[in-house]
């Protein structure tokens, strides 16, 4: 495989579930679709607290970060980059910033929600196209949106076991 970079788009599924004590939707799991080259890829993310905005702005509300990885299966390698999300909006998107470089080497990830479902509708879509995500209906919800992805091969690793 050549050193050039992997781009590619699609329509994804994505459930947020795991609330916090504080609210926040902890986890990501989903897949995007790339009719181009006819791939699917794993997307799994998780929220992180530790990770420190490196241009916070004091006027507004901090954003959250979500470390996300995401998985060729054709290849069994992951890359993970770091993607913001607002603050108290279970229908926002989400995206690499490029002041996150140093975290993503230049790798972006950007997510455009069109469908949003909760409650029993939620968990339903999740049985039937995510069915390894697991939880309490109430903590649920599902984004349908187009995401974009650029990858460096470089910075995808092997996988120890298979999602």
């Amino acid at each position: 495989m050549s050193n050039s970079l992997i781009d590619f788009g699609g329509v994804a599924h994505l459930c947020l579930a795991n609330v916090g004590y504080d609210g926040t939707l902890r986890t990501i799991q989903g897949h995007v679709h790339d009719p181009n080259s006819r791939k699917t890829y794993g997307l799994f993310g998780e929220y992180t607290h530790y990770y420190q905005d490196p241009e916070p702005n004091e006027c507004l509300e901090p954003d959250l970060f979500y470390e996300l990885e995401i998985y060729d299966y054709d290849e069994r390698k992951s890359a993970t980059v770091m993607v913001r999300r607002p603050v108290s909006d279970d229908a926002a998107g989400f995206a690499t910033s490029p002041v996150d470089d140093e975290f993503n080497h230049k790798q972006t990830c950007s997510f455009e929600p069109i469908s949003f479902y909760s409650g029993r509708t939620a968990l339903n879509h999740c049985r039937n196209y995510i069915p390894q995500v697991s939880g309490d209906v109430r903590e649920l919800v599902v984004l349908l949106g187009l995401m974009h992805v650029t990858l460096d091969p470089s910075h995808m690793k092997p996988r120890e076991n298979e999602p």
